[in-house]
């Protein structure tokens, strides 16, 4: 038997009023059976079995009388189905989509609860066949397969509306303390420029499967730093030749400080004329040389919160996307353009910002667009739906707050990053410290309730109780 079995006839086709019409025609106009289902155009067998039940109907007060062909192995009713297909697409909503082989499974368990007759193979495999997915997705034209894609789970936990709201009234607070404007607000963040384009579709001969292109070589990166602000405006980048920056892909507190001291020649920024940074809480940003230098030359910076920038960043939401497309382009124009050489490091900001590359994605209108859709700037605190904040729904909200610390009276430890340089400014790490004075140091299992930024600080403290307590009995 064919899977798709196509109709030859249109009987029972017929809607449920038409039926009705030509009922009442014969039970209230005495219109004989043959004439209302010639009158009609529906088959007098049916009409008249449908009667019997119309009568029963008025009679006794039972349901309307079912008529058309239905399906004698189906195995959920509507609402049933409907119910089994709200379940799928909320769980996608959650970042936890369901394949295949998942709902067939789910179909299955869920029919035992229900106790419904299924078929032999249903009982057999434990899950519901192959064509009753196929008909389940064409029956719900809503729903899709797709490939999903992958999505820290960080992110999906810690971008709740309680770091957003936190993150947000801070922000607020500083528009309204200095009255910035448009111009006054950057955003600055680093992106790695790889050496390497991605190869696209070409036509080749037909059967031939050893389809090759040319690539600059070996993959490296060259560190690029971008500055944008909320009217539109986009600072010349800064490119960072580092071996260790462009190693480990990351920038170190020398090399911002340095591309700080350029920022303040195309802005010029003043302790009376202040401006705000808003960037990333990494810790290059939040060494003391740098803190010192902002502090004298009138620049604010406030950290997004942790793993929520890809959603909070202007540059993420608007310029990165575009600009790793023309860049690919540009690439691949050189290589075909400069046959035999290979791409330098030194090549790179030639490829990527004289060119067209840069330049056509970082459009005032498209950092202006950044600036909205983040919510940044015309200040939105509802440009989030609640659909965007649906995965952490899982998660105790109120244990993820930034400022989550506990009502016992604590001293704040900055930590030190690498380059042993320190400061507390806005947003940095802090480990909660307990205070030592005329009471022992508490038992472990205690501090688990510490939080900070929404990061769990446990370990760090019981390495810290644990070497405090290995000293303290060494002394003994």
């Amino acid at each position: 038997m064919p899977r798709n079995r196509v109709k030859t006839t249109n009987r029972g086709t017929t809607s449920e009023s038409t039926m009705q019409k030509a009922a009442l025609l014969c039970l209230e106009n005495l219109m004989s059976e043959r004439s209302a289902a010639t009158k009609f155009n529906i088959c007098h067998v049916s009409l008249n079995r449908y009667i019997k039940k119309f009568k029963l109907h008025r009679e006794t007060g039972s349901c309307l009388p079912a008529f058309g062909y239905r399906p004698h192995n189906k195995i959920f009713d509507d609402f049933q189905e409907k119910q089994l297909a709200d379940y799928v697409k909320i769980s996608s909503d959650m970042y936890f989509g369901l394949n295949s082989k998942n709902i067939r499974k789910l179909a299955y368990e869920f029919s035992v609860r229900l106790d419904l007759t299924v078929p032999n193979s249903w009982k057999q495999n434990k899950e519901a066949g192959p064509d009753w997915i196929t008909d389940f997705l064409k029956r719900n034209p809503s729903l899709s397969i797709c490939l999903p894609k992958a999505t820290s789970i960080s992110r999906s936990i810690h971008f709740n509306p309680a770091n957003l709201k936190h993150f947000m009234d801070k922000y607020e607070s500083i528009l309204l303390k200095y009255k910035l404007q448009a111009h006054d607000i950057y955003n600055m963040d680093e992106i790695g420029v790889t050496f390497v384009q991605k190869t696209g579709k070409i036509v080749v001969s037909r059967g031939n499967k050893h389809n090759k292109a040319i690539i600059s070589g070996k993959d490296s990166t060259v560190t690029m730093c971008l500055a944008i602000n909320a009217a539109g405006y986009l600072i010349p980048p800064m490119h960072i030749f580092s071996k260790a920056a462009n190693n480990l892909n990351l920038m170190q507190g020398v090399e911002f400080l340095k591309i700080l001291k350029k920022f303040t020649k195309y802005v010029r920024p003043s302790v009376d004329k202040k401006v705000l940074i808003l960037l990333d809480n990494h810790e290059s940003h939040l060494c003391l040389p740098v803190i010192d230098f902002c502090r004298e030359a009138g620049i604010l910076l406030l950290s997004f919160p942790p793993h929520c920038f890809q959603k909070l960043q202007p540059l993420n939401r608007s310029v990165y996307r575009p600009f790793n497309e023309f860049l690919n382009q540009n690439k691949s124009a050189w290589i075909e353009n400069n046959s035999g050489i290979k791409l330098k490091k030194y090549d790179v900001p030639l490829v990527s910002s004289s060119t067209s590359a840069l330049v056509s994605a970082a459009t005032p209108q498209n950092i202006i667009n950044g600036f909205s859709m983040s919510g940044i700037w015309p200040l939105n605190r509802d440009a989030f739906t609640k659909d965007t904040f649906t995965p952490t729904v899982f998660e105790d909200i109120d244990d993820m707050l930034i400022d989550n610390v506990d009502e016992e009276p604590i001293n704040y430890v900055i930590r030190e990053p690498k380059n042993s340089i320190t400061e507390e400014p806005a947003n940095i790490d802090i480990i909660p410290h307990l205070k030592t004075e005329g009471s022992s140091t508490p038992p472990i299992s205690d501090l688990d309730r510490f939080s900070f930024a929404g990061q769990e600080t446990s370990k760090l403290v019981r390495k810290l109780l644990f070497e405090l307590h290995h000293n303290k009995e060494h002394r003994k």
